[in-house]
């Protein structure tokens, strides 16, 4: 093992490391999903039955999705989060190891997330939500994004 490839195993390990240490974004994870649900809109658009449903779904972990992104991939968590937010996505449950930057969505706005994301060019590293998403970024001129939510009239 050569001087570079045991400075690349330290750095990893550090950051490894470091992320273990975060119990904010730790229990940002585990409530997160919780706090971004929109429980008086379910149970006003499905009713009772439709929020205990909602509710079985959260505590299972199956109403948000989880993107991997690389670190080294020319956004920071920050300026992802920023971006998104633009077009009204929030994330939570941010987490990072020596590789990768995750981070949680609703899974009703995975799709848009995702299309944001590999529109501007980022790398999303997890399972597709859409493959179709891969197509889009090619019909526009590159690192061109649709106008924010926020600037529309």
């Amino acid at each position: 093992m050569n001087q570079t490839e045991k400075s690349s195993d330290l750095k990893r390990i550090f950051f490894d490391s470091l992320a273990q240490l975060d119990f904010v974004d730790r229990l940002d994870r585990i409530l997160g999903v919780w706090f971004h649900r929109r429980w008086g809109r379910i149970l006003e658009r499905y009713g009772v039955l439709g929020l205990f449903k909602e509710l079985i779904r959260t505590a299972t972990g199956q109403s948000s999705w989880r993107f991997a992104v690389p670190r080294d991939g020319g956004l920071s968590g920050w300026e992802i989060e920023k971006m998104l937010a633009q077009y009204g996505v929030s994330i939570w449950g941010r987490w990072f190891d020596s590789e990768n930057l995750y981070f949680n969505v609703k899974l009703e706005q995975a799709n848009w997330a995702e299309y944001l994301l590999k529109r501007r060019g980022v790398a999303v590293m997890t399972t597709p939500y859409n493959p179709l998403n891969d197509l889009y970024p090619q019909r526009h001129p590159p690192g061109s994004m649709p106008t924010p939510w926020n600037e529309q009239k």
